[in-house]
């Protein structure tokens, strides 16, 4: 029997590799799982931005799932762009499917560039479908806005944003990305509790961070920590991923992993 242990992602792919599955499948190599990928979009896109996103057919979407479910036994869920409103029942099948493992959702609605991934009257129908069926929501701050309908922009509104968003979704919500003057804050509510996590404020515009994140929290929920030291691990692995961040192309600079020499070449 493999003891290899498998996430899977279900999102978008962004051929500059700076989000998207790409990024979350060398997330999960990195932490020493196999990662596996149902690509619900393809996007044309750059550090520059996206100029278009593409569907495939909800048939082959599915149909992904379906061979990856028939053949791997996953130990997490990682949930990102959808692509369309119609992936939204099987986004909710898959959680459903795999209630016994951590399931990670980042609400990937619009990208950092702007482009609007999913339709933004349709927020409510995405909160109907993952009601009670996750381990964690990852909004950052605009997207925490649209769900919870309350602004977020300093700490006690991301708070209140938090609860509203636990209220709506049943189960705990991390808003990321709180911008203030020196620090970066990331607020987890869990339905009972709050834990604050504030980093020092880099100045450097970095490109799939969301991704990043999110990813690295699914790996250490696999790995058996619990939601506060997860989320705390993460966000500080993240920092120190932007901090390494390098410029690939004209625009944003993309998180990198080091290297290690194989000796036999």
């Amino acid at each position: 029997m493999n003891e290899t242990k498998t996430l899977l992602t279900f999102a978008g792919f962004d051929p500059s590799a700076g989000a998207g599955i790409l990024l979350d499948v060398s997330v999960f190599r990195s932490t020493g799982f196999h990662g596996t990928a149902v690509i619900t979009a393809l996007t044309t896109q750059n550090t520059l931005g996206i100029r278009s996103t593409y569907c495939p057919p909800f048939d082959f979407i599915r149909e992904q799932y379906r061979i990856l479910e028939e053949d791997t036994d996953f130990c997490g869920i990682k949930t990102g762009m959808l692509g369309s409103v119609d992936n939204l029942p099987l986004l909710s099948k898959i959680l459903t499917d795999n209630a016994d493992i951590p399931a990670v959702v980042d609400p990937v609605f619009r990208s950092t560039s702007g482009t609007w991934l999913f339709d933004e009257n349709r927020v409510s129908d995405f909160v109907a479908q993952i009601k009670g069926k996750a381990t964690l929501l990852t909004p950052n701050t605009e997207e925490a806005a649209l769900i919870s309908g309350q602004s977020a922009q300093d700490r006690t509104e991301m708070k209140i944003a938090a609860e509203k968003i636990y209220d709506a979704c049943g189960f705990p919500c991390l808003i990321t990305g709180g911008q203030f003057k020196n620090s970066v804050t990331d607020i987890l509510y869990d339905g009972h509790t709050f834990q604050v996590y504030d980093n020092e404020k880099l100045d450097k515009r970095v490109h799939g961070t969301g991704c990043f994140l999110s990813s690295k929290i699914l790996c250490c929920l696999a790995l058996g920590k619990d939601l506060d030291s997860a989320c705390a691990s993460a966000i500080s692995a993240t920092h120190k991923a932007i901090e390494r961040a390098e410029p690939v192309g004209r625009g944003q600079h993309v998180i990198v992993f080091p290297q290690k020499m194989n000796q036999e070449l």
